[in-house]
């Protein structure tokens, strides 16, 4: 899929033509939801993931974990909450659905509902790299810098090469710019180039 290798622009070209030859498939506008909400114009992606749910008449977790990031995205965090918890509960076990709900969280500064959901999350998948991001994240945000660092730090550990990757890096070198140490973050940030 061209929305995989980052060509966002001829992606959305083929979900318009999508679109445009299947106006009354679900699967058209779920595709052109997605690529809208990646594309940063989520409110046109929103109507097209409420076109699906008309369509297709049913409440697909997926596809309500999809519109609550969407929702996330337009600031409006009740709405993705609500779609999150409805979403987790007829399919719990989708490691991406609860990651998201644990971002959402983060970014409405409910710091301790998205240490649930993260905690919830290391139960089933312990040591996961996004969900370890996620926790660094989370314990900058708190400014717990150090032990966010400590989290970056036992990824790199984990990791094959011992390093971290570009996501990481960036992270940590924002964690090290806010404790004032800038020659390192600049290092943090050159390394994730």
């Amino acid at each position: 899929m061209l929305l995989g290798k980052g060509a966002i622009q001829e992606a959305e070209v083929q979900a318009r033509n999508a679109v445009r030859i299947a106006p009354q498939n679900p699967q058209s506008h779920n595709l052109m939801g997605m690529i809208l909400t990646e594309a940063q114009r989520p409110p046109v992606g929103e109507y097209h993931y409420r076109k699906v749910l008309e369509l297709s008449g049913a409440r697909d977790p997926i596809l309500l974990a999809n519109l609550a990031w969407n929702l996330k995205n337009q600031g409006r965090m009740e709405e993705g909450r609500t779609l999150y918890q409805e979403s987790v509960a007829a399919a719990p076990d989708i490691r991406q659905t609860l990651l998201g709900w644990a971002r959402l969280e983060e970014a409405d500064r409910k710091f301790d509902a998205a240490g649930e959901i993260l905690d919830r999350m290391e139960a089933k998948w312990p040591n996961d790299p996004g969900l370890l991001l996620s926790r660094a994240v989370l314990r900058g945000r708190m400014k717990r810098y150090d032990d966010a660092l400590a989290v970056l730090d036992s990824m790199a550990k984990q990791a094959s090469n011992g390093r971290l990757g570009p996501n990481e890096l960036a992270e940590k070198g924002r964690l090290l710019d806010q404790m004032g140490r800038y020659d390192d973050a600049f290092a943090a940030f050159e390394e994730g180039k």
